[in-house]
């Protein structure tokens, strides 16, 4: 629930339109949710959905427009689990952002979607940092 209450903080300080909801007004609103072990929710009632084909797209022509080549059509075998590390954490920490970010632009498209919250990065500050050195703010 504190990271629930701190995003709640985090979404009232823009202007965002978050909820609070104990586990059976999450319910109420998603009955097709399992709310065993659910302290809690946060609702957006102008969040949206996302195709998520259109988003892998364009996750796919932005990596390819940086010089990522995308092999379409290649068979996955096997997928191999590696130890984290900086790197890979870092990895994650940006991952969390851009999930944000989509969320936000969402939001500001007045388009409704459903969210779930899984960590703020261990190293935000840094991301912050980073971003703003390409011109880039975030919260």
């Amino acid at each position: 629930m504190e990271e629930l209450r701190r995003q709640h903080g985090w979404a009232k300080t823009f202007g965002l339109p978050m909820e609070l909801l104990s586990a059976r007004e999450a319910h109420e609103l998603f009955p097709l949710m399992d709310a065993t072990g659910v302290l809690g929710a946060v609702y957006m009632p102008t969040d949206g959905f996302l195709d998520p084909s259109g988003l892998t797209h364009a996750f796919l022509g932005g990596a390819s427009s940086l010089g990522v080549t995308v092999e379409s059509g290649t068979r996955v075998t096997d997928l191999v689990v590696r130890p984290q590390n900086h790197a890979t954490q870092l990895i994650e920490d940006f991952m969390i952002a851009a999930n944000e970010v989509v969320a936000q632009t969402l939001e500001a498209a007045r388009v409704s979607s459903i969210r779930r919250i899984v960590k703020t990065p261990e190293r935000w500050p840094r991301i912050v940092e980073l971003a703003a050195r390409y011109g880039e703010t975030l919260p």
